[in-house]
């Protein structure tokens, strides 16, 4: 099973990652870490952090330049008998925003108690 998705959020790191397998081969993989802020039903600020190993080490050069930006990655998700992998979906571009596309402040929303 394969599914197409858009990680969006601050683009916080970029780093390479390596690591034997079992049969002694080296994998290279890419760890990004993407920030999402927004609030909560109630007004309060919700903020939580995903990383998420792509495979392959192709994707460090072409997202390096977006670290600190607001962006939308669209990546591929594929699970199979042996395990799951992600991997940049290169038929689809890298957005990059101003501003955070996901910024809920403009909605109206229960005011926090202080």
């Amino acid at each position: 099973m394969q599914t197409s998705l858009h990680m969006i959020g601050q683009l916080m790191e970029v780093r390479p990652n390596e690591y034997k397998n079992k049969d002694g081969k080296t994998v290279e993989q890419t760890e990004i870490t993407v920030l999402f802020s927004g609030l909560s039903e109630d007004g309060y600020k919700k903020i939580s952090a995903d990383t998420v190993l792509l495979e392959g080490s192709e994707d460090f050069d072409i997202l390096r330049p977006y670290i600190g930006k607001f962006v939308a990655i669209p990546y591929t998700f594929e699970v199979n008998d042996f395990g799951s992998k992600c991997r940049v979906d290169r038929a689809m571009p890298v957005l990059s925003f101003e501003k955070n596309p996901l910024d809920y402040t403009k909605y109206e929303r229960k005011v926090a108690k202080a």
